[in-house]
């Protein structure tokens, strides 16, 4: 039985509902086919990125066939529903522009592989994604770092705060034209610093560089930070984030995420 906490409502599926599903950080698991079986009514199924690198043992060659099905699943899902597959840091380091030291779980071994499966498929990945007032991206987009790198808000041909849609636009153009500029952007080892990337930065980050700003109109969801502490996460959504900020990187405690009626509700894995 899924269960629901009392600050999220609770909806009964139906067809006629607009419905996204998101599936945290992969690193090779693939209990995304149980979730996709559960969700037959699910119109949009959102990947959060980090499809390799796995924290639980999960060999290289698994995560590459799983990476692969993800794939095909993608392709294979008919018109109208959509699948969306975001790009995350664990993807990136693999990627032919990364001159850097890779990060934890970096697989030398399979790396060249890795890179190939990545870079002939790379069409089919992208760094944001809107709908309704959400937007998504694998760690969260800061109003400093599109600032910097995108241009100032409100520029001649620029973004707005308001406007998820072109934000995601704009994010996903600037990651086909200069992926480089989605690299770590600082010093702390983390990522927990507020002109950090939408690949890299950590939530107290991307509040405090969205107060006044991004968080007045669009309403985040992200992976990258693992949730531990679900009781703990839902109190930081409501109490301190005022529901604007959903972490969903969960897939280790079994639970995903669904929108539907303008409403994040969690679900866990039967």
């Amino acid at each position: 039985m899924n269960k629901i906490h009392p600050i999220l409502i609770n909806s009964t599926l139906s067809s006629n509902r607009f419905m996204i599903v998101f599936i945290g950080d992969i690193h090779g698991r693939d209990i995304w086919k149980d979730i996709v079986l559960q969700n037959p009514a699910a119109h949009t199924f959102v990947f959060l990125g980090d499809y390799f690198d796995s924290k639980e043992a999960i060999s290289g060659p698994n995560q590459m066939q799983n990476f692969l099905e993800i794939l095909e699943f993608k392709r294979s899902i008919p018109s109208p529903k959509n699948v969306i597959l975001l790009f995350g840091n664990h993807d990136y380091h693999y990627m032919p522009w990364h001159t850097r030291e890779p990060y934890s779980g970096y697989q030398k071994s399979y790396a060249a592989k890795i890179q190939k499966l990545l870079v002939e498929n790379f069409h089919e990945l992208q760094m944001a994604y809107a709908a309704d007032d959400l937007l998504c991206s694998h760690a969260g987009v800061s109003h400093i770092w599109m600032s910097r790198n995108i241009g100032p808000e409100g520029s001649i041909g620029g973004w707005n705060s308001d406007n998820p849609e072109i934000i995601s636009l704009k994010v996903n153009a600037l990651f086909r034209k200069d992926p480089k500029k989605f690299d770590m952007q600082g010093f702390e080892s983390s990522g927990n610093e507020p002109q950090q990337t939408p690949i890299w930065i950590r939530p107290p980050a991307l509040v405090e560089s969205n107060k006044n700003t991004l968080e007045n109109h669009v309403i985040q969801v992200f992976g990258h930070t693992q949730v531990k502490d679900l009781d703990a996460t839902l109190s930081k959504i409501q109490q301190e984030w005022n529901n604007k900020y959903y972490p969903v990187d969960s897939l280790a405690l079994g639970i995903y995420w669904v929108w539907m009626d303008q409403q994040m509700e969690w679900r866990r894995v039967d």
